[in-house]
């Protein structure tokens, strides 16, 4: 998208940022909630029969509808349970891109990404500085959009997503989730579980402490955020995210490719269908339709929750 289009989005988004929480699998509450939503009511028995029915075979999931039986399932219950087992995050903005450039930034059409960062709060910010004994930033590469110590209310970044999107068509794309704290913090923890230094120990003393599961889940954590974010304060609808292979292709990756695993478990884990159409706005010209022609099997997940369909789909 323009800059322009990017700074009037965010000018029309809450100044404050907004707080987010999390705990192991909450993104399968969210999806059958807000399918709730789209379908205008829903049942655990139509649940069963639709694309989200593997959602319903999580612990997290069993407890949340226990007592529900066949009646229908209020979306604000499913939303609401379980916070007080939850980690709290904040969500803030940021931009990313070139006006022409596109080959550095890794976007799949010349132009700007919104930046979704999933932040931690002051205190989680605190202990990781106590950590670097006050240096801030310990675990973020700064020329990655992460929150800079220098931003008036810095907090340190644990994921981002970026998204492209087009207001006309009602289309956004995620173009990545990626987060440089998991993979510094995993590679300053002990590789065996015996910390071999004071390093090693102190990291995994903080990261037990306040940070417990963060590890596991972090990346379903901002792929929920993400389409929270695009549904709930957006109010779009059309959600699609990159394949792995696609994707490496469009956005001219050729050097320190993204896991597999976070453009092919991830998806299908959020019950997305794999697509051989992305959003329309890639397909007007440019790069980007000229590599999606090259390309002999083009695919997207489209996350689709207002129709029924296979319950195989999710994963």
């Amino acid at each position: 998208m323009n800059r322009e289009l990017l700074d009037e989005i965010v000018a029309c988004l809450p100044e404050e940022r907004t707080h987010f929480h999390y705990f192991a699998d909450r993104f399968a509450l969210g999806l059958l909630a807000e399918h709730g939503r789209a379908v205008d009511g829903l049942t655990t028995r139509a649940a069963r029969q639709g694309r989200f029915a593997a959602l319903l075979n999580k612990p997290t999931v069993k407890e949340a509808l226990s007592g529900c039986g066949h009646a229908r399932v209020d979306p604000e219950h499913l939303l609401n349970w379980g916070l007080e087992r939850s980690m709290a995050f904040l969500l803030a903005l940021d931009h990313w891109g070139h006006h022409t450039e596109q080959g550095w930034y890794q976007t799949s059409r010349p132009g700007f990404n919104l930046v979704l960062q999933l932040n931690f709060t002051a205190s989680q910010t605190r202990a990781l500085e106590r950590l670097g004994n006050g240096f801030a930033g310990l675990f973020n590469f700064d020329i990655h959009p992460v929150s800079k110590p220098a931003d008036r209310r810095y907090r340190e970044t644990l994921a981002w997503s970026r998204i492209d999107l087009d207001l006309d068509t009602n289309e956004a794309l995620i173009e990545e989730v990626q987060s440089d704290w998991v993979r510094d913090v995993r590679d300053a923890l002990p590789a065996n579980g015996q910390a071999q230094n004071p390093w090693e120990a102190a990291v995994q003393t903080v990261v037990d402490r306040h940070f417990p599961g963060v590890l596991r889940w972090w990346h379903e954590a901002m792929l929920w955020a993400s389409i929270w974010f695009i549904r709930c304060e957006l109010g779009m609808r059309d959600i699609y995210f990159h394949d792995y292979e696609t994707g490496v292709a469009l956005k001219n990756i050729r050097y320190s490719r993204p896991p597999r695993s976070l453009y092919t478990r991830l998806p299908r884990r959020f019950c997305m269908t794999p697509s051989s159409m992305g959003p329309s706005f890639l397909y007007r010209g440019g790069r980007a339709r000229r590599v999606l022609k090259r390309l002999p099997n083009p695919r997207f997940y489209r996350l689709e929750l207002e129709e029924q369909g296979n319950a195989r789909q999710c994963a």
